[in-house]
């Protein structure tokens, strides 16, 4: 009986107690307010669908949506610092064209992804104590701050490491797409028609997305320019910009659209090949420091060091 009460009693098993009760509850805590996704796919086949559950594809952003989401009436609040109200309503312009430029714009707003934020702020010195406690370690003072200033920033950085991915997926597959875009309007098709085309026959990336939402635009009645404009100034890309300039002016001055798009495509085509060679040379440029550190002087090592034993031993030093 003694035995038992030890075993109770003992720091292991207490500690051990706190780790399961801590997992049950969050993992009781992320089943409840977690949606049914069953019971959505059900609801969406019946045409009728919940407003408050958004679609969210990604996983970071899905995981902690219940949290962020009932997080976000705090912003309005009295309870909300004003200062803090302040800053959020000056950043909020920009998280909106970030967002938008990471293809976002359907999953968060700027308000829950403030939101987002705050969540991130309190999660990871949670987690990291969670963790340090798992191997039997503490946290300094300067753990915690630097956790707390780690994950309020963090999904910042990671908006932008989207917004960069997506960026460079959207230059890869561009000369590429218009030269596609030559051959259909060359054929005959015209330049919403081909839009259109590619959008059916192509398989999905991030540039066949954003012709989606521009040919949208189209079809509620907004003009091909003014459509273009808005296409160039949500991406903030200078291979779009430059292709809807060309698009909007050869539109007013009446030129042939396919000429334009086949200078354009060449135009980018030679510009990422000079962009490659530009990287091989910078690659050829940042590898002599890890040689002239690492490499020479083992080789040194190898094949002055039997001489320079040779030497010690004979006595000539």
């Amino acid at each position: 009986m003694n035995q038992i009460i030890n075993i109770l009693f003992s720091d292991a098993f207490v500690r051990g107690m706190i780790y399961f009760l801590a997992f049950a509850s969050v993992f009781v805590f992320v089943l409840v307010l977690f949606p049914d996704e069953q019971q959505i796919a059900a609801r969406k086949r019946l045409g009728v669908e919940d407003e408050t559950v958004k679609p969210n594809k990604t996983p970071l952003l899905k995981w902690f949506y219940p949290i962020y989401y009932a997080c976000v009436p705090l912003l309005y609040s009295s309870l909300f610092p004003q200062w803090a109200a302040a800053y959020v309503e000056k950043k909020r312009p920009q998280y909106q064209k970030d967002l938008i430029r990471a293809n976002l714009r359907n999953e968060i707003n700027p308000d829950e992804f403030f939101s987002f934020k705050v969540v991130m702020t309190l999660f990871s010195p949670v987690f990291l104590f969670y963790i340090f406690g798992a191997i039997g370690s503490s946290m300094s003072p300067s753990t915690w701050i630097f956790s707390i200033i780690g994950g309020f920033f963090f999904p910042d950085l990671w908006l932008k490491e989207r917004i960069r991915l997506r960026r460079k997926a959207i230059i890869r597959v561009l000369p590429f797409t218009l030269d596609l875009l030559t051959l259909s309007v060359e054929a005959g098709l015209d330049f919403v028609a081909s839009i259109q085309r590619m959008a059916q026959r192509m398989e999905q990336n991030a540039l066949i997305e954003e012709f989606q939402h521009l040919l949208k635009e189209i079809r509620l009645g907004t003009s091909r320019s003014d459509a273009l404009r808005s296409l160039a100034d949500r991406l903030q890309i200078e291979e779009i910009s430059s292709f809807s300039s060309l698009l909007i002016q050869a539109d007013q001055l009446g030129a042939s659209i396919g000429d334009v798009l086949r200078a354009q495509a060449d135009q980018l085509r030679t510009r990422r090949f000079q962009n490659a060679e530009s990287a091989g040379a910078r690659a050829s440029q940042l590898v002599l420091v890890p040689m002239v550190v690492c490499i020479f002087p083992a080789i040194f090592i190898v094949v002055l060091g039997p001489t320079l034993l040779n030497f010690l031993a004979q006595g000539i030093f």
